[in-house]
Parts: C-alpha cells; structure tokens; sequence
C-alpha cells in the first residue's frame, strides 16, 4: 500500500510532470512507410524483430514518439511513420502513490509507468474500466493498463457508495472519481 505523502511532495511532483517535454507528433504527418517490426507486449515489454529491447532508454524515446491513430498505433517522427503493433495498451501502470490535497480533498493519486513517466488520475487522465480491466488515459489516446497490484491498491481506497439497490464503488483522487465497480444489494 502506498503512503500517504505531503503537500510539499505534491507540488514536487507537480512541477516535474509540468517539466515533462514531449516532442510535437501531433503536428506531424509524415507518410507511412511500413512497419517498424516493433512490437509492445501486454507486460509492457518492447520487442524489436523478435527480441527484447532491454535499454530503457531506448524505450523511452520510441515512447515519446508513439501515436494512436483509430485502432492502431504508429512511432512518428517528422520525415517518417511507421506502425507499431500493441497486443493490449502501450503502457503498464507499475506504481502508485498518494499525496494529501488539503484536509477537505481526498488524497491525490499518481501513477508511475513502466517507462517511469508519471501523471496525476484526473479529468485529464480518467481511469476506466474496460471488459473487467483497469486502464487510465496517460496521454492523448494513448492508455497504460493497470498492473494488478496497483488495482488492488486502488480497490483498497475505494468508497461505497448507495445508489438504489446497488452499491458503487468509487476511486477518488481529488475532485475527480472514477467507478470501478458495482454490485446488486
């Protein structure tokens, strides 16, 4: 279970993600030339013609130049896109913490990525769940599934709440909540 961490750690944190640089592959089309032989397993792994790409660093950088397009995912750079296949979501949420917002606010709770991105479960970032599995938006459309002890974690600060003959339950992280379930009184 994670700690509950300060104020202080939070705005820490807050301004190292508003550090966070990406490049602008929003504003590149570039034209597809093929597939790039890459491909990002379910546990997060990347794989590059069959074998593992180990250097995180590596892992990094074709991970700030990945793009969804519809149903399928492309690396992109300004002169060049080339497809990339995903058997699940790119990413995998690894870690979790909670900081404390104020006394009237629920704690705030960050996730960590298996690349060591961060970000804060939010409007922005919503978590849902999708066919009994948790995912939560980590940046344009691209999603990090969450590692089942991470859930666990999450399913632990979830609040009950009575809604006629069900009961919700609910994550909070600040103001903003997500449903991760709810059951038939």
């Amino acid at each position: 279970m994670s700690m509950l961490l300060s104020e202080n750690k939070l705005s820490v944190l807050l301004e190292e993600i508003a550090q966070q640089k990406l490049p602008p592959i929003a504003q590149w089309d570039p034209p597809l030339s093929g597939h790039s032989q890459m491909e990002i397993k379910r546990d997060g792994s990347w794989w590059h013609q069959g074998g593992e790409i180990h250097k995180l660093s590596l892992i990094k950088l074709f991970s700030h130049i990945l793009r969804k397009e519809g149903d399928k995912y492309f690396l992109v750079t300004p002169v060049e896109k080339q497809e990339i296949t995903v058997e699940d979501a790119p990413f995998v949420v690894t870690a979790m913490q909670t900081y404390q917002a104020g006394s009237s606010l629920p704690p705030i709770i960050a996730f960590t990525i298996n690349t060591g991105e961060q970000f804060i479960l939010d409007k922005k970032h919503p978590l849902e769940i999708k066919s009994g599995v948790p995912y939560a938006v980590v940046r344009e459309q691209l999603t990090a599934r969450l590692d089942t002890s991470v859930y666990y974690e999450c399913v632990a600060m979830a609040q009950a709440e009575e809604k006629g003959a069900n009961t919700q339950w609910w994550l909070y992280s600040g103001e903003y909540r997500a449903l991760l379930g709810d059951e038939n009184n």
